[in-house]
């Protein structure tokens, strides 16, 4: 984990990098995973820590950063809610994916309010 993610170009923040490997270290229980599957994996963990931090950022943002594919990504975000012993759900606000979703329609600031 530290390999890839620590002496990498992701721009990730330190306090997400430090969250995201404890969450890997748990979902998969010293377990060895290589390659694509374990990239998929970090981008789970990393995806779950910016939740938990309240700094999110879309899975779609984080899987084009990780360049995976979406089954890819769909089948490591399954793997981490298999594997992770959370009892609370996280989830990202609706209040995020406003503003993300009037510029893809390429919408100003007095159409949000209607």
């Amino acid at each position: 984990f530290r390999r890839v993610l620590f002496r990498s170009k992701y721009d990730i923040p330190m306090d997400i990098k430090l969250k995201a490997n404890f969450l890997y270290n748990q979902v998969t229980k010293n377990t060895i995973k290589r390659g694509r599957s374990r990239l998929a994996i970090i981008f789970a963990c990393i995806f779950n820590s910016y939740i938990a931090s309240g700094n999110s950022k879309t899975s779609e943002e984080l899987r084009e950063m990780f360049k995976l594919e979406r089954r890819e990504a769909s089948r490591a975000l399954t793997y981490f809610k298999m594997n992770h012993d959370s009892r609370s759900s996280l989830y990202i606000s609706s209040y995020y994916f406003i503003p993300l979703i009037l510029s893809k329609f390429n919408a100003d600031e007095n159409n949000e309010n209607k």
